[in-house]
């Protein structure tokens, strides 16, 4: 690894940028950096406009980077959306950093290697790399300069060489690529258009699907999928590849043969599942009835009508959170269910996804991202969903089951844009 002796940071004072996207605005980011005694302090703030968003710049994320001359002292990454804020900081303490997370009541503790990574960025020879810790991600990204481009593999963050300095030219927000260039701030904050997220990641279908249709056992044909395939199975969905064409049946309401005894892991507490929580706690023992099927019954009912106000946010918010605020979407749906099922001592799990839907406009029919939960109940696991009309049909996709960080679906997400469904047949 080569290292540049000049430091060339692409953050400098006062200075802001426009994020687009085929050149429609779609939010900005302001840079700046602080100069403490020995210590520098170097400040990123992105902000999404979002359709539907109650407030301009409903979807923030905000990082800072201490570095003195012994290397990287501190770094904090804070992610606000909509009425949910999520913290995250780590500190360095002799060899190691200690990260703290936040979210509402939860706080969580970590101890990890400190980071081999610069804090600032370096110019490095064209065709040699350097180590940079990247604030976003959390962890240090190799950047590969190729003439005038500096980039990571997978080309998160694009910085371009501009005489003696680098200038930042693109960005991964919630995986969805940012062009960035500069502009006035009076300009770049005017909000003049908005990004649908759930949209990017729809999959169109070729026909509108009834109820009865969902109700029964749907078979759908997908094309152009991504590999390689993490897709989940159970007892209500099968899927098999073959010859680059993806089939998945998904079937409402079968009556398969016992499963195996649930995973204890699926009774504990989390930081978004928080379980324990003493509100969730007294919640679920409320809706307790006769047994676990009344109970999740109850408790779906229960969750569809506390959770009367929706947000357009990404990412999830804990279960107490949504309990208390009484908003969310889907997500809050599924984490709040799960919550309350394990509070009753029944085993739980959030599935993320896509779920059958028509826009109002053109009724054009898609599978739209989703989240819902699969509670362990008489012997097998049972999809509920607290967020659709309907409850769980035939027109859910999971994508996953239960993965211990759910937002660690969005990357997977990111992967099938672009994929198609040629055919989806009625098979019951």
């Amino acid at each position: 690894m080569v290292w540049c002796g000049l430091c060339l940071p692409p953050l400098q004072a006062a200075e802001t940028w426009c994020l687009s996207q085929g050149g429609r605005p779609l939010g900005y980011a302001e840079f700046r950096v602080e100069q403490q005694s020995d210590r520098r302090i170097d400040h990123e703030q992105f902000v999404l406009f979002v359709r539907g968003a109650r407030a301009e710049g409903d979807l923030r994320v905000e990082t800072a980077m201490t570095s003195d001359t012994e290397g990287l002292v501190s770094v904090a990454r804070t992610l606000h959306s909509g009425r949910v804020t999520e913290r995250i900081r780590g500190v360095r303490h002799n060899g190691d950093f200690t990260w703290t997370s936040e979210q509402g009541a939860q706080t969580h503790l970590e101890t990890s290697i400190l980071p081999n990574a610069a804090p600032m960025l370096t110019c490095p020879p064209n065709g040699h790399s350097i180590t940079w810790f990247d604030p976003l991600s959390l962890e240090p990204i190799s950047l590969l300069r190729q003439d005038d481009d500096v980039a990571d593999a997978e080309r998160r963050r694009v910085f371009r060489v501009d005489g003696d300095r680098l200038r930042p030219a693109r960005v991964r927000l919630f995986e969805l690529d940012f062009d960035m260039s500069p502009c006035p701030a009076d300009q770049a904050r005017r909000r003049r258009s908005t990004l649908d997220p759930l949209a990017v990641s729809s999959i169109e279908l070729p026909v509108v699907l009834d109820e009865q249709a969902l109700r029964g056992k749907l078979g759908f044909e997908f094309d152009q999928v991504p590999g390689p395939i993490g897709m989940a199975a159970s007892a209500e969905q099968r899927f098999r590849l073959r010859d680059g064409v993806l089939a998945v049946v998904v079937c409402r309401d079968c009556r398969n043969d016992p499963e195996p005894v649930a995973d204890p892991a699926w009774l504990a507490s989390d930081r978004f599942i928080d379980s324990d929580h003493p509100a969730i706690q007294a919640q679920a023992e409320q809706l307790a009835r006769g047994d676990d099927l009344k109970t999740l019954q109850a408790m779906t009912r229960f969750v569809k009508r506390h959770l009367w106000s929706d947000t357009d946010e990404l990412g999830y918010a804990s279960a107490s959170h949504a309990l208390a605020s009484r908003q969310g979407n889907c997500s809050e749906h599924a984490v709040l269910l799960a919550a309350l099922a394990r509070a009753a001592g029944i085993p739980a799990r959030v599935v993320p996804g896509w779920v059958y839907s028509t826009e109002r406009r053109s009724q054009r029919a898609m599978l739209q991202p989703h989240a819902w939960v699969q509670a362990y109940v008489e012997g097998r696991w049972q999809s509920f969903d607290a967020g659709q009309d309907l409850g769980f049909s035939a027109g859910h996709v999971a994508l996953a089951i239960g993965p211990p960080d759910p937002q660690a679906v969005y990357p997977e997400l990111a992967r099938w844009r672009g994929v198609r469904v040629q055919r989806v047949v009625r098979l019951d």
